[in-house]
């Protein structure tokens, strides 16, 4: 029983980090182009990985069991949801404007 609750996590963790790759990679191609923007990709994924590190200080402020015991599996998948979909919104409007403004 215990078990279904971390696997819909995990899973929901899977696919937040599916929609935020997504959410970077958008602008990147709707700006370069396919082939410039997917080698962009990788460097723009680990220099945020790294200012988020720089930012908390080598520590998390987010404490994943906590948030689990007090708001529940399903509303943590809720919210992640939510945000997910929020950035990637936010995303495409960005790529929107930047393919408005490509000289082809």
């Amino acid at each position: 029983e215990a078990g279904l609750p971390v696997l819909a996590t995990a899973g929901m963790a899977a696919a937040l980090v599916v929609l935020l790759t997504s959410a970077v990679t958008l602008p990147l191609v709707m700006r370069f182009g396919m082939t410039s923007g997917t080698r962009l990709v990788p460097v723009v994924l680990v220099l945020a990985v790294a200012a988020g590190m720089v930012l908390l200080g080598g520590e998390s402020t987010l404490d994943v069991d906590e948030l689990l015991a007090s708001a529940g599996p399903s509303m943590a998948m809720a919210v992640a949801a939510v945000v997910a979909l929020a950035l990637y919104g936010a995303s495409a409007l960005l790529a929107a404007r930047l393919y408005e403004q490509r000289e082809l």
